[in-house]
């Protein structure tokens, strides 16, 4: 019992950054700082950079259903000289959130 007490302690004593959600994208907001952003939620999943110069930041979050099926957000953030221009959310899964600004 103690062995799986210390197990728990030491695993949940691990600082992490909070996953991206829907709660937390909405809140973002055009003009927003993209480091504000990372200092948050960690480092993004990818950054692609754009023709003109500028950059998309993408957090994705992934949840398991079972067998073969996943759920899968991606957060976009699209990143013009440091600040946040516009966001997307892609959503292929059964959830059905939607969003774009």
């Amino acid at each position: 019992m103690k062995k799986y007490l210390l197990i728990f302690l030491v695993a949940t004593s691990c600082t992490t950054a909070p996953l991206m959600e829907e709660k937390y994208f909405v809140e973002v907001t055009a003009g927003t700082e993209i480091t504000s952003v990372e200092k948050i939620y960690g480092e993004p999943f990818e950054i692609r950079p754009l023709a003109n110069g500028q950059q998309e930041y993408s957090y994705v979050k992934r949840i398991d259903l079972g067998r073969s099926a996943v759920d899968q957000q991606e957060f976009v953030f699209r990143v013009d000289q440091g600040k946040i221009i516009s966001k997307e959310c892609k959503n292929s899964g059964t959830s059905g959130f939607q969003f774009s600004q």
